[in-house]
């Protein structure tokens, strides 16, 4: 009987987790610890980063290293080679034109080409992306807001990004609106290869992003989650990848998003060296 009970309040506590989770009730609490939520404001990112076979690496004071799991992000860290978190917080008070701006830079696709991010390899910064552009596909779609014409409430398209390591990756983009939060989720899709070797079937890579925002504090906290699984056995034993790197290539997006908003912490753009 006691182990009836004891399940039922697992499964209890599972269930209202995620449900606190749901778009109506995203907070920041949900992905920050109290102490992470002091250290992002004063301007910190809370790197996590761990790789199958190479062991794990974390910068910025990050407690929380496991991804959450809700509503939006669904998938399991077992089945991935690749976890990275980082999160963060930026002051912008949410109204129509700021709202505006953040959507452009989760969605403008094109502007991907140029993202810089720290090379272990080279010992300095270089080219992250070397081309993006957007793919039409007949599944794309917007919905729209009757609240707020300019934002959809949700929409779905496609892109494709040259990456210097990687090569090309096509992925579909998920972008939802609830409220003053922003979600979005790019997903690999087809089959990707580099020196001739498979990388990434459909899947294979996922991108989640939330945004959050604080009436409170008048700015948004950030949540990045990168899962990934290393197709060949060839590339994931050489060092063209490993936990700093993929750390530094998840610093990469988050501060080249800041950008499209108007923020320059291009002094963080190092997360390992």
């Amino acid at each position: 009987m006691n182990n009836c009970k004891v399940l039922f309040s697992v499964i209890t506590a599972v269930f209202i987790y995620t449900i606190s989770c749901s778009a109506d009730m995203i907070s920041s609490k949900n992905f920050f610890t109290a102490n992470e939520i002091k250290l992002a404001r004063n301007g910190e990112f809370l790197t996590s980063v761990s790789l199958t076979g190479k062991g794990a690496v974390q910068s910025g004071g990050v407690e929380n290293t496991s991804p959450v799991r809700c509503s939006y992000i669904s998938v399991s860290p077992s089945d991935y080679d690749m976890v990275a978190v980082e999160k963060g917080f930026f002051y912008m008070e949410s109204n129509s034109f700021n709202r505006q701006k953040i959507f452009n830079s989760l969605t403008d696709f094109y502007k991907l080409k140029g993202m810089s991010y720290y090379s272990q390899t080279s010992g300095s910064n270089s080219i992250l992306i070397l081309d993006s552009y957007k793919t039409p596909s007949p599944y794309d779609y917007i919905k729209e807001n009757n609240k707020d014409k300019s934002i959809p409430e949700s929409a779905l398209s496609h892109f494709v990004i040259k990456d210097n390591r990687l090569g090309l990756l096509a992925f579909k983009s998920e972008f939802i609106r609830s409220g003053d939060n922003f979600i979005m989720i790019n997903t690999s899709t087809g089959t990707s290869s580099r020196f001739g070797m498979k990388i990434f079937y459909p899947g294979d890579y996922r991108i989640y992003k939330i945004l959050i925002y604080d009436k409170n504090f008048k700015g948004y906290f950030f949540y990045t989650v990168q899962f990934m699984k290393v197709r060949s056995s060839i590339i994931s034993k050489i060092e063209l990848i490993k936990p700093e790197s993929f750390g530094n290539r998840v610093r990469a997006e988050s501060i080249h998003f800041l950008k499209g908003i108007g923020i320059d912490r291009s002094g963080k753009l190092t997360a390992f060296k």
